[in-house]
């Protein structure tokens, strides 16, 4: 997320590939609340590689 405010200032689209499939559904939970506190102004598209999961 450091890098994202530092190199992506002010780009609408935010992409992250396959962060969150080493956590459990709590903290995947808890991380998508910090993306969109941090990051709620632009358009966030996470993809991942595990089975359905709703975060």
């Amino acid at each position: 997320m450091a890098t994202i405010q530092q190199f992506n200032v002010g780009a609408p689209i935010i992409a992250l590939d396959d962060i969150v499939t080493s956590y459990d559904a709590d903290h995947r939970r808890t991380i998508a609340g910090l993306i969109g506190t941090m990051f709620g102004g632009s358009q966030i598209l996470i993809t991942t590689t595990s089975g359905f999961s709703t975060i």
